[in-house]
């Protein structure tokens, strides 16, 4: 069916086998109400060729085909290539798929979409300027096993960046199942750097798109914060680090003369703290804001949180509660940071 091959009318080759290729290249099928070439449950043991300049005004359908070398799909306008369970033991080409117009359908609005619902391939090759628009690309139980760009071919895109964009053009709605796919070719490929960002991806998508309830939302996004829901452990470590110093700006002026809020815990040590010019004792540790906030965090005693305390006898109870609430808090946040990342590294987290 090509070169001069116009079909005016539904093209129907249900169920059959053909024992080479099905050649359609060239071809022009017109059905623009219905299918214009209907192969469900085909079984083609060679390829399949939709290229050069193959034109299909209206569904070309290979619903549960059996393809055993490749589907071509290069050089073609059509509106929609439904591939729902087909299984391609090559690859499936999808480039130069016009959108502009064409001499023979001057008129007509081209809109291309493809349907790869439960489909399996052994391997994609496409191109960007080949994908469909928003809503038009059906990627759920999809199944290939890489993304092949060849040799020098730079076209194909396997970046994480670029293929998240793939997934975005499915309609609304949160699947799995694609960044699953998509992490498991990156990971098989070689391309392990990429998967944290598809990863993180899919998070986001059911954090946005998923019916998670009020505390799935909230675990969600602390999940993202802290640690990057996995992927990025050194979040809570860059958060424990914040806290640190800000909690060190906090005591450094607690323990300005003017506020005075944070004393010895020692009676002979504090006696002598009443006076500013009275030194303490030669035994007692001089208060440390760095090494007191990081006590403050962390589970075992460095020494500063065990001589020195919050007091509000001199510098009155709102200031005393300010600096103890601020306290409570770098305690509950730096502990709850700590905790993260140590399911993270443990492997509890995933």
């Amino acid at each position: 069916m090509q070169n001069a091959f116009t079909a005016a009318g539904e093209v129907r080759l249900l169920n059959a086998t053909i024992g080479n290729n099905l050649v359609a290249t060239g071809g022009t099928f017109k059905n623009p109400n219905g299918n214009a070439l209907s192969a469900d449950g085909i079984e083609v043991r060679g390829s399949v060729f939709l290229n050069d300049k193959f034109v299909a005004d209206g569904e070309v359908r290979l619903l549960d085909a059996e393809m055993k070398a490749q589907l071509a799909v290069i050089d073609a306008w059509l509106d929609e290539l439904n591939l729902q369970s087909a299984h391609i033991t090559g690859p499936l080409i999808w480039r130069k798929i016009h959108k502009g117009p064409d001499p023979r359908f001057p008129d007509k609005e081209w809109k291309p979409s493809l349907d790869l619902t439960d489909a399996k391939v052994g391997s994609l090759v496409d191109e960007e300027a080949s994908w469909p628009e928003k809503g038009g690309l059906i990627l759920d139980g999809f199944v290939h096993d890489r993304i092949y760009a060849g040799p020098t071919d730079t076209k194909v895109p396997i970046d994480a960046k670029t293929r998240l964009r793939w997934l975005g053009l499915q309609p609304d709605g949160y699947l799995p199942q694609p960044y699953e796919q998509l992490i498991a070719v990156l990971r098989q490929t070689g391309h392990e750097d990429q998967v944290a960002e598809v990863a993180i991806a899919k998070q986001k998508d059911l954090y946005e798109h998923g019916d998670l309830g009020w505390w799935g939302w909230i675990r969600s996004w602390v999940l993202y914060l802290a640690v990057g829901y996995g992927y990025e452990p050194w979040r809570a470590f860059l958060g424990m680090a914040a806290l640190v110093i800000v909690g060190t700006l906090v005591f450094s002026v607690a323990r300005f003369p003017s506020v005075r809020v944070m004393v010895p815990s020692d009676k002979e040590a504090y006696e002598s703290d009443q006076t500013v010019k009275t030194p303490l004792p030669y035994y007692y540790p001089q208060f440390n804001a760095v090494v007191y906030s990081l006590d403050v965090i962390f589970p075992f005693d460095l020494g500063q949180k065990s001589h020195w305390r919050l007091s509000e006898k001199q510098s009155g109870a709102v200031i005393y509660w300010f600096f103890e609430g601020y306290s409570l808090i770098q305690l509950i946040v730096g502990w709850a940071l700590l905790l993260v990342a140590g399911a993270v590294l443990a492997g509890l987290i995933k």
